[in-house]
């Protein structure tokens, strides 16, 4: 198919969002931590079990970890550079049938959403990889 790479050549690659995202959810909760958030809920709280409160604090850590403006950017960029081998065999492909090696933005556009529409990107992304 004349990809320079596979599709899935970034398959099992963790980035560093993943990576702090794991560790977040390895760290243990201290139970001074645990009890002071059950104290401050009060007496529906003191009937909850510590273990059950460690675990909602956990997933909260890793919940605002994953919903971080850096961390949403990130992910972002890494989603934007694997459309990179695919958009570039494809522009390489329209230029090589078309025998054209100048195109205005838009129809270039226009012919490569064309080309890709099976794919999993959305047009906008593939706009912005294009740009």
């Amino acid at each position: 198919n004349g990809n320079a790479l596979s599709q899935n050549w970034r398959r099992g690659v963790l980035d560093g969002g993943d990576v702090k995202s794991r560790a977040i959810s390895q760290t243990p909760v201290s139970k001074a931590d645990v009890t002071a958030v059950r104290d401050g809920l009060g007496a529906p709280g003191a009937d909850l079990p510590i273990a059950a409160l460690a675990a909602v604090m956990k997933n909260k850590a890793v919940a605002a970890h994953e919903l971080a403006p850096a961390t949403l950017a990130a992910r972002r960029h890494r989603l934007l550079c694997d459309l990179l081998p695919t958009l570039f065999d494809t522009v390489r492909s329209l230029c090589a049938t078309s025998r054209r090696y100048v195109y205005a933005f838009p129809e270039l556009l226009q012919q490569v959403l064309r080309a890709t529409k099976r794919q999993s990107s959305s047009p906008e992304d593939t706009e912005e990889a294009l740009r």
